[in-house]
């Protein structure tokens, strides 16, 4: 008896997931159609694809050697829909984007405010995690990502530019702290710092090198908090200098040691390495690299 595929796909769904419950919501189908429909691809094949306790559920070697084929089968489908929505003039559909939680918030937010504007059609589902998402597995679409970037066979990354970074207080903060005239004076200070930001803190100038371990104060994943906390005088941050500009312009931080440069981040998207990307993919990353290149 031939397998039913759309069977297939739905255990492919089901073992990317890890769960039954949460593959039915993302297929908006009744957990117990799901169950059913797997069972009777077991009885079909005549082979368990998964082992269920009241606790667990784990993927079976037969189920992991199918996992292979069907995922294939995903893949080719995803190249379908996407050669079927070429044909629309106008993009359209969900689009799936993960963002590091150390992401600046009001550059992405103003980038997104005109994107979702100019396609209405796109329905943008936006994830902000400090987990690298997979995303194959996950169904993510794009991912924005800060750093060097892991080699991954099945992704495709394209720079968008670079992250300036800088040092930044509150004139409050710096009234009642050791004077700050060079990078060796910050031995004396807190840093409030990015998690993704840990290390030594290196500084250069063109004909000079310093490196040096500060006391970190307090560990986040958001800018946002970093910035808010500077702003009320707790201590020094490290951030991107466009996040800080118009707190700069207003009196209300002041960066410390202009003259001394951060080694700068770069800044990637990263998308599966597909040969026929959807439109609404497509045009999100144009306009990203414009947004992007205003920027600089």
């Amino acid at each position: 008896m031939r397998s039913d595929a759309n069977d297939l796909l739905l255990f492919n769904r089901v073992a990317e997931e890890g769960s039954f419950t949460k593959a039915a919501e993302r297929l908006e189908l009744p957990a117990s159609t799901l169950s059913r429909r797997i069972a009777s691809l077991e009885q079909q094949l005549g082979e368990p694809l998964f082992t269920r306790t009241t606790r667990k559920m784990t993927i079976t070697p037969f189920g992991l050697a199918l996992l292979r084929h069907t995922q294939q089968m995903a893949a080719e489908l995803g190249a379908i829909e996407a050669l079927i929505e070429h044909r629309h003039a106008l993009p359209s559909g969900k689009l799936r984007v993960s963002l590091p939680g150390d992401f600046t918030q009001d550059l992405i937010s103003q980038f997104l405010a005109e994107f979702i504007e100019a396609y209405p059609e796109i329905n943008v589902e936006i994830d902000v995690s400090q987990r690298r998402v997979d995303l194959i597995a996950e169904g993510v679409d794009l991912a924005l990502r800060i750093g060097t970037l892991a080699d991954e066979a099945t992704l495709a990354a394209r720079l968008l530019g670079y992250f300036e970074l800088g040092l930044y207080a509150a004139p409050s903060y710096l009234r009642g702290a050791p004077a700050i005239a060079e990078p060796q004076d910050l031995l004396q200070h807190h840093l409030l710092r990015l998690h993704s930001d840990s290390g030594p803190l290196e500084l250069f100038t063109a004909q000079q090198h310093w490196r040096g371990e500060l006391v970190t104060k307090t560990l986040a994943n958001s800018p946002n908090i970093l910035v808010n906390l500077a702003l009320r005088g707790v201590g020094i941050t490290r951030i991107a200098a466009h996040s800080a500009r118009h707190y700069v312009e207003s009196g209300r931080l002041v960066r410390l040691l202009p003259e001394w440069q951060s080694k700068k981040r770069p800044v990637w998207i990263v998308f599966p390495s597909t040969r026929l990307m959807p439109s609404r993919t497509r045009v999100f990353i144009d306009s990203l690299v414009r947004s992007f290149e205003r920027l600089s």
